[in-house]
């Protein structure tokens, strides 16, 4: 996503799409979905990523463009909210907002310098109360998420949350994976970080 302005917009646009619609769900969510996503007003980025493809030109209020990448990703997080109380959302929670936790702070300076941006990306920028203590913050969403699993009906359905969480990660890799040129990417991108 580092390696020139599409690839970056391309990457960018498919977050709109799946970070909206996982956020929108939590938000209309009830049980343990609900329980968890209302202790943590902080994590949502929807709004943060339009900033961001404002700040490249690449916002247009018509609409944005969904790859098929994104609309499997997007599809898979609607079908876990309508299935089993929504519990499976969990699973997406965790893969998202967990890696944006522990690795996204280190990558918004490089993304930044790599692309020539003007400021830091906002989706790498957390509000100071989770800058304060991340790793207390992180902490609170592993105890919440502890929580709901002890909460849940069975090893099955921890299983079945388990296994979205995989199948999460596997639709943020095909969304990289589809854009053309991806060993050339991965290189030219490393090469901007580089120098």
């Amino acid at each position: 996503s580092v390696a020139g302005h599409d690839e970056y917009v391309h990457f960018t646009t498919a977050m709109f799409h799946f970070y909206g619609a996982m956020e929108e769900r939590f938000a209309a969510a009830d049980g343990l979905p609900k329980l968890v996503w209302s202790k943590f007003p902080e994590l949502p980025r929807q709004s943060k990523i339009k900033r961001d493809l404002q700040m490249v030109g690449a916002w247009k209020e018509s609409g944005l463009p969904m790859s098929a990448a994104t609309e499997r990703y997007v599809q898979a997080i609607h079908t876990a909210a309508d299935e089993e109380g929504g519990v499976r959302l969990l699973g997406h929670l965790y893969v998202r907002y967990f890696a944006d936790l522990f690795g996204g702070r280190a990558l918004g300076a490089p993304t930044r310098i790599a692309l020539s941006l003007p400021e830091t990306p906002h989706f790498y920028v957390w509000c100071a109360s989770v800058e304060t203590d991340r790793r207390a913050y992180i902490e609170r969403i592993y105890e919440e998420l502890n929580a709901a699993g002890d909460a849940m009906d069975g090893a099955e359905q921890r299983d079945r949350v388990g296994e979205e969480a995989r199948a999460a990660f596997a639709h943020n890799a095909a969304v990289y994976v589809e854009q053309p040129g991806l060993e050339w990417g991965a290189a030219k991108g490393a090469m901007n970080i580089a120098v």
